[in-house]
């Protein structure tokens, strides 16, 4: 059981940081707008690598035992691969989340605010 707990302690820093983003993005979901749904998207697919990579590697290296060199190396390399392709598409996603909603116009509330200081005033809309 150590070998597995050594196995997601790489882990940790992600699980740590995509589970309180999911907590941040559901806790404020209304006033996140559009990008709510790409960042939880995100952040799921980044906690389930960091969740599923490690088991899966850990059940590699339980069963490298009854295989030989170059299988236990195509499934690590099959594992790196496909990892990487989710951590990707996670990150793609927070990404989207990111710019989700800009290059709109600004609510009709922000109209008379001042802008900032040294630079010209451009109006909304």
């Amino acid at each position: 059981m150590s070998s597995l707990l050594f196995n997601y302690l790489y882990s940790v820093p992600m699980l740590a940081v995509c589970g309180l983003g999911l907590v941040g993005v559901l806790m404020n979901w209304g006033k996140i707008g559009k990008g709510a749904i790409p960042a939880v998207l995100g952040c799921l697919l980044l906690l389930g690598s960091a969740f599923v990579g490690p088991l899966v590697r850990f059940a590699i290296g339980r069963m490298a035992i009854q295989m030989d060199g170059n299988q236990i190396g195509y499934l690590f390399t099959g594992v790196g691969v496909v990892t990487s392709v989710v951590e990707a598409l996670g990150l793609a996603a927070i990404l989207l989340a990111v710019f989700a909603g800009r290059g709109e116009p600004a609510p009709a509330g922000m109209a008379g605010m001042p802008g900032i200081p040294g630079q010209p005033q451009k109006p909304w809309g």
